[in-house]
């Protein structure tokens, strides 16, 4: 989820899961999908996007981006060109470039941000809420492989959020990800993998962490799907239970991370569709899923 653009995303996926695109009908340049499989097998496997889950579907991941510019979009034909073939472009991008000292408090004030946007999201706007379940799950999950002691938590979280996003709804236009978003947190998590915990104030991120799930909580409740709202509370009293060591400093103004009292009041009622049930376990398909989400949050250069 921390990409920018689909030539970065491609790039970063291609770490640990082998990609292969799904040229549109009649066409070998205009890319409509992908299939995915586990590098390593003995036998590759491969599932395309939308069986991993439907936030993975290539249409649902160009809504998080920006409509491309000419060069975005030359870059990303070459990304796919070359990934077809089996071959990498060698192109240099964000994703190798190391992040300023002042990322870890522009984390936590872009996540601070991100958190109150979601108390003003109606209920209806099904869209807004799928990105921001997406978001969670990514900075869950990219936090989770730099904190051993509370990684198994994180990613149990990271995984029950991540799977609320995964509802049956129209697509959406691009750039749908908010200007504030938990995108900086996965980044500054993930510049810190295979290293020693990054300096940043845990329990201030947590603390907003904890607000935007238990916001998306509420939404689930306001939405009756009883099943989302019940599994996701559970993982904030989760959040909230863990101990934090080896950080920096908190901030003087951090709150100590707890539970949002009360209910959110939602600003338009909204009934989607009903739960969805949890995706059934069949063959490598989960770890496939796993691996691709591990490996999208990766840095090429940080391996």
């Amino acid at each position: 989820m921390a990409s920018a653009s689909e030539a970065e995303w491609l790039r970063r996926v291609q770490a640990d899961v082998v990609v292969r695109p799904r040229f549109a009908e009649g066409t070998t340049d205009v890319v409509a999908g992908y299939r995915a499989a586990l590098r390593g097998q003995d036998s590759l496997r491969f599932y395309g996007g939308g069986q991993l889950g439907r936030d993975l579907s290539l249409p649902r991941l160009r809504e998080l981006w920006p409509e491309p510019s000419i060069e975005q979009a030359d870059e990303a034909a070459g990304e796919w060109q070359a990934t077809f073939r089996g071959r990498r472009t060698g192109v240099v991008g964000r994703e190798q470039r190391d992040l300023p000292p002042t990322a870890p408090d522009a984390a936590r004030r872009s996540l601070s941000a991100f958190a109150d946007r979601l108390a003003t999201v109606p209920v209806s706007d099904r869209v807004a809420w799928s990105v921001a379940a997406r978001e969670m799950s990514g900075a869950l999950s990219a936090w989770a492989d730099v904190d051993g002691p509370n990684a198994a938590a994180l990613r149990q979280a990271a995984s029950v959020i991540g799977r609320t996003a995964q509802d049956r709804r129209p697509g959406a236009a691009a750039a749908q990800r908010g200007p504030d978003s938990a995108v900086a947190t996965a980044l500054v998590f993930m510049a810190s993998r295979g290293g020693d915990k990054p300096t940043v104030a845990a329990v201030a991120l947590m603390a907003q962490l904890v607000r935007a799930a238990s916001a998306l909580a509420d939404y689930h409740r306001a939405s009756r799907n009883a099943r989302e709202a019940e599994a996701v509370r559970a993982q904030v009293q989760q959040l909230v239970a863990m101990k934090w060591t080896g950080y920096g400093p908190e901030p003087v103004d951090s709150r100590k991370v707890q539970a949002p009292a009360g209910k959110r009041q939602p600003k338009q009622s909204a009934r989607p569709g009903p739960a969805l049930a949890l995706p059934r376990e069949l063959d490598h398909r989960p770890q496939v899923a796993a691996r691709y989400h591990q490996a999208k949050e990766d840095r090429d250069g940080g391996r």
